[in-house]
């Protein structure tokens, strides 16, 4: 079965915090919307400034100055601790406004090269022209290492020797479109490696809670190139009101108190409900992901906790993925793991 026939068999009616409803049936979600909403869906605070800047402005202002526009930069860098920031729609098109990034700095088609395994957006850039895998982590001075902060796939997390190679790369560009705000634990999870300081990041899905927002954050020259080629990197979208005030609410909530706390205490759950696994288990923070004998034992185990009322990710290969809402209740991440647990059981018989 497809990816997509899986998942067009659920039909998704509302959602609220970690839970869903199909069809008069409650679901507590694993996925959290695919790694997008972090903070939960229809997280209060994130709705409440999206229809604050809804009734105030509208949903778009074109790129003309806006005030909350330049709040949600000047925040977003200092939280970042990048210099500067630009913001677009999608993570795809974060990826590829960051290669363009290399390319005005003059590194060519055959200088970019990924990590195996590795998946980084859908558009022409990254998946058929530009971008190349290094199977050996082996970089040298003339190259472009863009590397995800954990492999999407299998929530696999580059060993030493890797990201000590990934370092001698003359441009290194972090893609944590799905591991980024939270999700590992730390605000991004390239964090969790020693002494690897990104010359760009790329960001998105839970940047909004679900609202549409990606940016690219860049230090040194290639901060210099986004800000004297603001133009050429303008999107139609691209910090519109709405996004920018997802964003902020975003922030807001990373930066209260308690938060980061709770998202320990909710880990060690995660880990814990896990260590029994009759499979082995990749987990890290609020991600992690299932290793399966085969795709087909993967997807059932996706059907068999649907069934049970449990919404966790199909990737398509030999692996599901979890990733929670970092705000999920102690009650509802334990209810989850339990109905996990006994599929997982009794899928390894």
């Amino acid at each position: 079965m497809k990816r997509a026939d899986i998942n067009a068999q659920f039909r998704w009616d509302e959602a609220q915090d970690a839970t869903v409803w199909s069809e008069g049936r409650r679901f507590i979600d694993f996925t959290s919307g695919i790694f997008a909403a972090n903070l939960g869906h229809n997280n209060d605070a994130v709705f409440d400034a999206v229809l604050t800047a809804i009734r105030k402005t509208g949903p778009h202002s074109y790129s003309y100055g806006l005030p909350s526009r330049d709040e949600y930069l000047k925040r977003l860098c200092a939280w970042s601790g990048f210099e500067h920031a630009h913001l677009f729609t999608t993570g795809s098109e974060a990826v590829e406004v960051a290669m363009r990034v290399a390319w005005i700095l003059g590194y060519g088609a055959d200088d970019f090269y990924g990590l195996p395994g590795s998946f980084h957006g859908k558009t022409w850039g990254p998946d058929k022209i530009l971008l190349r895998f290094n199977d050996a982590c082996d970089f040298a001075s003339k190259d472009v290492a863009i590397v995800e902060g954990y492999r999407g796939w299998d929530a696999h997390f580059w060993a030493p020797e890797v990201i000590e190679s990934v370092r001698c790369a003359g441009l290194v560009i972090v893609d944590e479109v799905q591991s980024g705000f939270g999700r590992t634990g730390k605000k991004f999870a390239y964090e969790h490696y020693k002494d690897l300081i990104p010359d760009m990041v790329v960001t998105g899905k839970g940047q909004g809670n679900g609202w549409p927002v990606s940016a690219v954050l860049a230090n040194g020259r290639c901060a210099e190139v986004l800000r004297d080629h603001a133009d050429e990197f303008s999107s139609t979208h691209g910090g519109n009101p709405i996004a920018c005030a997802a964003g902020l609410a975003v922030l807001d909530e990373f930066e209260r108190d308690g938060f980061w706390p709770g998202v320990n205490a909710a880990s060690m759950i995660l880990r814990s409900g896990l260590a029994d696994s009759p499979y082995p288990v990749n987990c890290k923070g609020m991600v992690a992901a299932i290793l399966t004998p085969t795709a087909k034992i993967a997807d059932e185990i996706v059907l068999q906790c649907r069934d049970k009322g449990l919404l966790v990710v199909h990737t398509g290969k030999a692996s599901v993925k979890l990733g929670p809402p970092l705000t999920i209740p102690g009650r509802e991440l334990a209810e989850g793991l339990g109905i996990l647990m006994g599929v997982l059981c009794a899928t390894s018989v």
